[in-house]
């Protein structure tokens, strides 16, 4: 006997706009950032806008360091809750 698979999920209206709403504000975010999604190929970006946009990100990650914004984990403890967090996917 040949085990056939579950039939195809399909999406409805609701979850289709709840994911293009979701996409569309990680544009928003990312562009306020200064960070060119995807679509965007390299080739349209001046070198020097990509700088400026690099030496603010790297700007505003020093400032969250400085200010104790985030938590500077060292390489050990980032993939062991790495690994964590893939293991809980799993389950």
């Amino acid at each position: 006997m040949v085990a056939t698979p579950p039939p195809a999920r399909t999406a409805t209206a609701r979850e289709l706009e709840r994911a293009c709403s979701a996409r569309r504000e990680q544009s928003a975010i990312l562009h306020q950032r200064g960070i060119r999604n995807r679509e965007t190929r390299s080739e349209d970006v001046p070198q020097a806008e990509v700088e400026a946009a690099w030496r603010d990100e790297l700007s505003k990650r020093i400032e969250d360091i400085r200010s104790g914004a985030v938590e500077l984990l060292d390489f050990d403890e980032s993939h062991r809750q790495i690994r964590a967090q893939l293991i809980a996917r799993r389950k």
